[in-house]
């Protein structure tokens, strides 16, 4: 919303002098009759309670709750309850501007209109789709009739005002992000105060009790109305007050401000209107409620009296009849059925009215059946509790059955089965058609615990079974049938609103509801109320009209006249404030709020007085305009000086102004502050300008001398005293030679101040002065002083002593000279090199020996440093750079070594040595020296290749080594061991040959035998340690076979952590294996150790040993020089293979010897 926010307060009329606050910005109080942030924060409660409301409805109904747990879940259909959470969500997405959020608050907006049309239009295609409730029941509106069951949540479907009012409200949503035109604008303010309207009519109609004027023929399980009414309400308000956070809305009231006050009055005036027509209204129509239902009371209770009336008179007559059947013979039975039906035989009333239609003589004893008379088929039949054995039947016509038992003439027994015909019961039901076209009577007589049975009525002509229990309230002929009496408006068992008369019919078990449709008996009801909201309607508008042609005007002139007085306060620089007698503050223009740091309405809430410095020294005229408790005194117009008190608690000087004026016969004051700081600041910045002009210039050691186009001298420092011993007002007024200067100066004076006076160019020139000190050097500027038509009228003449200056040219030129004369016999080039910020590197000092370094000269080195630098060969630049760049940031020593082309030398190998320092702007000044090394160069070269070709001896002689131990183990091992085996197996055959027969002989055999075994396993001994034969198997099989040999000589702990077979060539396999033989030596030997680890692992390129021990350890460093030449043969056999070994020990905490060599015959290696 801050870019909204910003166009709106860019849009507001120029004239506006109120501080727009923080929330301002946002709703800025064009629709509002209160503060910005107090709309802001209506807004937000008003979606926030909506929200909360449908989100509850919504999640009872979702839950199945139970109506004692969530009375609202009837009350607020889940529609509506899904509406309200897309307006309320409207409501607060309005507070974002985003593209994203527009989208959405339109897409909301769009919903709302689509849920609720598609409820007027089931409404008015009366179109109830028999569905599940869920999820239909967030869509349409269903006929979900009156189910049995649990007392739980079931569908309840929209109201028709709630339909029409969301409706309405989502246009308005979708309207109010296209106010580009001010149609659209008065069109959704006009929908919201229709939604208003609407709303506040159901929500007063209900508070009356007058709802039943809104009730039409719907489905059962409307929603009451009302919440969604109050929901409506709330929620037009909000958006009401929402329109304002436009920018398209706040420009067009701040350019029609007229509108906006005829707008809210018209709207007040219509809700006042409305409110007292509705007021009224309902009292008419609850006092013309309350006689319909008496009446249809009355009418109810004298039909069930009449109906019970006319049930008794036919069992009498019934009983008339079996009195005379019992007196007659057989043959006189149809004589007596025609006398009794003859309408000019029948001289009594009940005779007339209750005619015999059919008789039926039962006599089980002579197993025989008499029956006199015709009727219908039976459609209907109900059992009633009093008189005992009757029936009500429906056979064709209404008759009253009745079983009586008879007995004849003769001493024959039997039943006597009458049906008498009701005729009144048929005019009691003829005369409902008279409460119109919806009116009926229903008689009902209970079937079993939990349903009745129905005679046919207007409604239902068919017979048929009704529930007793139902979800809600029960239905009236429920309470009839249990003894109740009383008048209801409910829905009955066809899904219909209707008003109800029920009551028992005597004690004849059956019950009777007398009634009609809402929608019919409260239409002329309902006419009357919309006559009357439609003439308060006209009325208003009427009135608005009215209202416009006389208001308008008036108001339209007093708008641009204030207009235009606050375009004139506002456009003031100064403070402009009006007040009243008391001092308090009425009204101010933007620059008081500027000035003293306050809002408007705190200003609003202050005494004038409070604005100024309660003492200050320029506050002794206060009392003639504010008095102690600050209320304004009734003087004159009055001007003074105070100092005024900002809202931080600083003070500054200001001018008040005030003047007296009338306004509606009460004292009334103008105050103008003008701020005079600055006009304050001015005149004392001048005063100490003058004041530091003059301590600096009678302070300068320089000689400063203002001399007019005649020659004169204006003014001169005192500077000028001191070094040429005239006083200053002795030459004042005077020419060069009338103050005796001609004989002091050698320079041309009247020339050059001539010179600079006509070209009008500064000049400098120096000269020697001889003053009462001796000879003085002096540069001196003359600068020329124009008025202020450009022209030169005076010259300034600002003279320097440089005698120290000169002095110390000569001392540096000296030092200079000698420096060259001792540089220039060093080897090499010293140098010193400047590396400026942003610039090239240059050379302040080279000395004569860059033409035997590089051969160029050194004035070419100083000239053009660039061309030194190429020199460098480009391999080297880098390093050069680099080593250069680090120096300068670390200010380390610079050090480098490369290689320059040095002319007809060649390539020539260079030494750098530099010390840097760094200057004052951040730039790095080197002083040092290079050094031609290429003879060092080749000497290190020749030494590396002595090195090499050692190297390569070595190894050879470590190789003939290897072979010869190789040889010489073979040689023991086949001839040696083959010749001792030789003889054992002669000895041993002695033995057998003569050892039995000479005792002595056979024990020197043995004696041998055992000598020729030693001798044998020391043979075999000498060849594995010349040799080992694992070693043919191959390097893991070697070094787990000396692992095991040293283990079990040593009585040490040993683990070996070989990854599997390594490819290796015999050479590298052999020196690995030699590495860990030396390395197993030194630990049995010297490390005192108790385990061992052994390691071989390849990491691609290398293969790496590891061997560590927990011994008592050892310094590496003291191990090296000490000549230890175990490790010395390992180092030497490492670098033979080019590898590298590292040695990690301290004392008490064991030795890690790592040793890795390459996997192929490598360049070169290093030991560290």
């Amino acid at each position: 919303m801050a870019a909204r926010g910003a166009a709106g307060t860019s849009g507001a009329a120029p004239g506006s002098a109120r501080t727009i606050r923080p929330a301002d910005a946002l709703y800025p109080g064009v629709l509002c009759f209160t503060s910005g942030m107090r709309c802001l924060l209506l807004v937000r409660f008003v979606s926030s309670f909506c929200l909360l409301l449908g989100a509850a409805v919504l999640f009872f109904a979702l839950a199945g709750a139970p109506r004692d747990l969530a009375p609202l879940v009837d009350a607020v259909s889940p529609k509506s309850a899904l509406i309200i959470v897309f307006a309320a969500l409207t409501l607060i997405l309005g507070e974002l501007d985003a593209r994203w959020a527009r989208r959405v608050r339109v897409g909301l907006g769009a919903g709302i209109v689509v849920l609720a049309a598609l409820t007027l239009v089931q409404q008015g295609l009366r179109l109830y789709p028999h569905l599940a409730a869920w999820p239909w029941a967030l869509l349409l509106s269903l006929d979900v009739g009156i189910p049995a069951g649990a007392e739980t949540f079931r569908a309840v479907n929209m109201a028709t005002t709630a339909a029409l009012g969301f409706a309405l409200f989502g246009v308005a949503l979708i309207l109010l992000e296209r106010l580009g035109r001010p149609v659209v604008l008065w069109t959704v303010q006009l929908l919201c105060a229709v939604c208003f309207m609407l709303a506040l009519m159901v929500v007063m109609i209900h508070v009356m009790g007058v709802s039943f004027v809104l009730d039409g023929e719907a489905p059962a399980g409307r929603e009451a109305g009302w919440p969604a009414a109050a929901a409506l309400l709330l929620l037009s308000v909000g958006l009401y007050f929402g329109v304002s956070r436009h920018a398209e809305a706040r420009a067009y009231y701040a350019r029609y401000e007229d509108h906006k006050i005829i707008g809210v009055t018209t709207f007040l005036l219509l809700v006042t209107a409305v409110g007292a027509g509705l007021a009224g209204a309902g009292i008419l129509l609850r006092q013309s409620y309350e006689v319909s239902q008496q009446t249809l009371k009355q009418t109810q209770a004298s039909k069930a009296i009449l109906f019970h009336d006319t049930l008794i008179a036919a069992q009498n007559q019934a009983l008339r009849v079996a009195r005379l059947v019992g007196e007659l013979e057989g043959s006189h039975l149809r004589s007596l059925f025609l006398g009794l039906n003859d309408s000019r035989t029948a001289t009594d009333g009940a005779q007339k009215n209750y005619e015999l239609a059919a008789l039926e003589i039962i006599e089980p004893d002579l197993g025989r059946t008499v029956a006199l008379g015709e009727i219908g088929g039976e459609t209907a039949r109900v059992a009633l509790r009093e008189p005992a054995n009757t029936w009500l039947v429906r056979r064709g016509a209404w008759l009253l059955e009745s079983h009586i038992p008879i007995a004849r003439a003769g001493g024959f027994t039997g039943t006597l089965v009458t049906h008498i015909r009701l005729h009144r019961v048929e005019q009691l039901l003829e005369q409902a058609r008279g409460l119109g076209q919806t009116g009926a009577l229903v008689v009902c007589a209970p079937r079993d615990a939990t349903s009745m049975q129905c005679l046919p009525s207007r409604q239902n002509p068919q017979h048929g079974r009704v529930m007793l229990q139902r979800v809600g309230p029960p239905l009236p002929m429920a309470r009839a049938l249990a003894g109740e009496e009383g008048i209801a408006v409910a829905y009955d068992n066809f899904g219909v609103n209707v008003i109800s008369a029920y009551g028992p019919i005597g004690s004849t078990g059956l019950g009777m509801a007398q009634k009609i449709a809402t929608a019919e008996l409260y239409a002329p009801l309902r006419e009357r109320l919309g006559l009357v909201v439609a003439s308060v309607l006209g009325l208003t508008l009427v009135g608005a009209a009215l209202l416009w042609r006389l208001v308008h005007p008036l108001t339209s002139r007093l708008l641009e006249t204030r207009a235009y007085l606050q375009g004139l306060t506002n456009s003031v620089p100064e403070a402009v404030i009006t007040t009243d007698e008391g001092g308090g503050i009425k009204t101010c223009n933007p620059a008081t709020t500027a000035l003293f740091g306050y809002l408007e309405p705190e200003l609003q809430a202050r005494k004038i007085g409070a604005l100024f410095a309660p003492t200050s020294a320029v506050a002794e005229r206060a009392d003639e305009l504010i008095d102690s408790s600050g209320r304004m005194r009734s003087t004159g117009k009055v001007a003074l000086e105070r100092l005024g008190s900002r809202k931080d608690g600083t003070s500054f000087p200001v001018e008040l102004t005030v003047t007296p004026f009338n306004l509606e016969g009460k004292r009334r004051f103008v105050a103008v502050v003008r701020d005079v700081s600055a006009r304050q600041a001015a005149e004392e910045a001048l005063h100490r300008s003058e004041e530091m002009f003059r301590a600096l210039v009678d302070n300068a050691p320089d000689v400063i001398i203002r001399i007019d186009r005649g020659h004169r001298r204006l003014y001169a420092n005192p500077a000028f005293e001191t070094i040429t011993g005239l006083a200053r007002h002795a030459v004042i007024g005077k020419t060069h030679e009338e103050s005796g200067m001609a004989a002091l100066v050698s320079l041309d004076w009247y020339g050059t101040v001539d010179e600079v006076s006509e070209t009008g160019q500064d000049k400098v020139v120096d000269f020697t002065l001889h003053g009462p000190a001796g000879p003085r050097f002096l540069q001196v500027r003359f600068v020329p002083e124009r008025a202020r038509d450009g022209s030169v009228q005076s010259v300034l003449a600002l003279g320097r002593d440089v005698t120290v200056a000169k002095q110390a040219e000569a001392v540096l030129r000296e030092s200079e000279n000698r420096l060259r004369r001792i540089t220039g016999h060093v080897p090499g080039m010293v140098f010193q090199l400047v590396s400026a910020p942003g610039a090239e590197p240059t050379f302040s000092y080279v000395s004569e020996g860059a033409s035997a370094l590089c051969g160029l000269a050194s004035e070419t080195v100083l000239a053009d440093a660039p061309r030194f630098l190429d020199l460098i060969f480009d391999e080297d630049r880098p390093l050069f750079e680099q080593s250069m760049a680090q120096s300068a940031r670390g200010l380390y020593p610079w050090s480098w070594e490369g290689r320059i082309r040095a002319g007809s030398l060649g390539e020539t190998w260079v030494s750098l040595r530099a010390t840097p320092t760094l200057l004052l702007d951040g730039g790095v000044v080197w002083d040092g020296i290079i050094l031609n090394v290429t003879q060092t160069k080749l000497n290190e070269l020749e030494l590396r290749q002595s090195r090499e070709s050692l190297r390569l001896l070595t190894a050879h002689r470590e190789a003939v080594r290897e072979d010869e131990r190789k040889h010489i183990a073979r040689e023991i091992h086949d001839e040696l061991g083959q010749l001792l085996t030789a003889l054992r197996m002669e000895v041993s055959a002695v033995g057998m040959a003569f050892g039995r027969d000479n005792p002595e002989l056979d024990e020197k055999v043995r004696s041998m035998k055992t000598v020729i075994n030693q001798t044998i396993q020391t043979v075999r001994q000498v060849a594995t340690s010349l040799r080992p034969a694992a070693l043919d198997l191959g390097l893991e099989t070697a070094i787990d076979w000396l692992a095991s040999e040293f283990c079990k000589r040593n009585a040490v702990e040993c683990a070996v952590a070989i990854p599997g077979e390594i490819a290796l060539d015999e050479v590298r396999a052999t020196a690995l294996f030699r590495i860990l033989q030396e390395t197993l030596t030194n630990i049995a030997r010297h490390a005192g150790a108790t385990s061992v680890s052994i390691k071989l692992k390849t990491t691609g390129e290398e293969i790496c040993l590891k061997v560590t021990d927990n011994g008592r350890g050892f310094d590496p460093e003291e191990a090296k020089q000490g000549g230890s030449f175990g490790l010395k043969g390992i180092a030497e056999r490492v670098l033979i293979l080019g590898g590298t070994m590292t040695i990690k020990s301290a004392p008490g905490q064991g030795a890690e010897l790592a040793v890795c060599i390459p996997a192929a015959d490598p360049a070169s290696g290093g030991v560290q």
